[in-house]
């Protein structure tokens, strides 16, 4: 699938990244696609889906510093320069639990 696929490009980018700097622009695919699989999830329980269901999706799945990549997402989203410190262990902490989602709802 396109998930897939560009969580692949993303893992590879990220594998190679050494520091924090430039992660903003994969934090933001990785988050836009992880909650995409979230609200999909949503939809087939029945339930309605929300920011607070979406940080405890991701909370619940992943021990990761979600305030400071959330930030990064909104950044990214509203085209501001600021950058965020991010690690990539944690955005490929993400990308684990994109891909077991994502294969779960295939």
């Amino acid at each position: 699938s396109e998930t897939k696929s560009i969580a692949n490009i993303n893992r590879s980018l990220l594998e190679g990244e050494n520091g924090s700097n430039g992660l903003e622009g994969q934090a933001y695919s990785i988050l836009l696609r992880l909650r995409g699989v979230y609200i999909i999830k949503c939809l087939l329980a029945g339930k309605l889906h929300s920011n607070r269901g979406f940080r405890e999706f991701v909370l619940g799945n992943s021990k990761v510093d979600y305030g400071s990549i959330y930030l990064a997402y909104k950044n990214v989203k509203a085209g501001s320069k600021l950058k965020v410190k991010l690690k990539a262990s944690d955005l490929i902490m993400l990308l684990e639990v994109l891909g077991r989602e994502a294969g779960r709802l295939a």
